[in-house]
């Protein structure tokens, strides 16, 4: 069984490879034996993520915290917090991104 990422991977190599042919979607699906809504499919998907692009905010830090409390993302990239009131907020708001 394929992992999801193998399985991206040759789904975006697929449409890599029908924008490089010049064919239009309905030909490449054809010749490629791919039935054309589950192209497009992979295409839309495709599309909305290559829009949503992750990016970092600049952060400006106005003074020094007593204590931090620290989250560690499951790909190990950890953020350092500073403990005040403000802080509940932001953390909930960062967890709904």
């Amino acid at each position: 069984m394929q992992d999801k990422t193998s399985a991206r991977m040759q789904k975006l190599e697929m449409i890599e490879a029908w924008q490089q042919s010049g064919l239009s979607q309905r030909a490449f699906c054809e010749k490629n034996n791919i039935t054309h809504s589950t192209f497009y499919y992979w295409y839309r998907v495709y599309k909305s993520s290559e829009e949503k692009t992750d990016s970092f905010v600049p952060l400006t830090i106005t003074r020094q915290a007593d204590e931090l409390m620290t989250l560690t993302g499951s790909n190990g990239i950890r953020l350092q917090l500073p403990i005040s009131s403000g802080a509940a907020d932001f953390v909930k708001q960062l967890l709904l991104c």
